[in-house]
């Protein structure tokens, strides 16, 4: 009987095991810096985002100066901001991408 005990207590831990070798994937960071993409490839959708969180976005993505942030009638946070010393038109999109004109 002892062995048997003995045979599954063995056994079980070797099953175990295996499920702590498995690595999940890691998942992109929230706090990564956004890629900045064309204007046009912004997308009309349900933005839940607040506008600081789009401002914070698009701070991430370099731009300084955030101003006249609006969320238009597509869902998409629009202004202005500073990149560098030029003034630009900015988007962030139900996604979180990133636009500059």
């Amino acid at each position: 009987m002892l062995r048997k005990i003995g045979l599954a207590a063995a056994l079980a831990a070797g099953l175990g095991g295996g499920a702590f070798a498995q690595v999940a994937p890691e998942a992109p960071s929230a706090s990564s810096p956004p890629q900045i993409v064309a204007p046009g490839a912004l997308q009309s959708g349900a933005n839940s985002f607040t506008e600081n969180q789009a401002r914070r976005r698009l701070e991430q993505a370099g731009f300084t100066n955030v101003t006249n942030l609006r969320k238009d009638e597509a869902g998409i946070w629009r202004g202005r901001a500073s990149r560098g010393t030029a003034q630009v038109g900015v988007g962030v999109d139900f996604r979180g991408n990133v636009a500059s004109e």
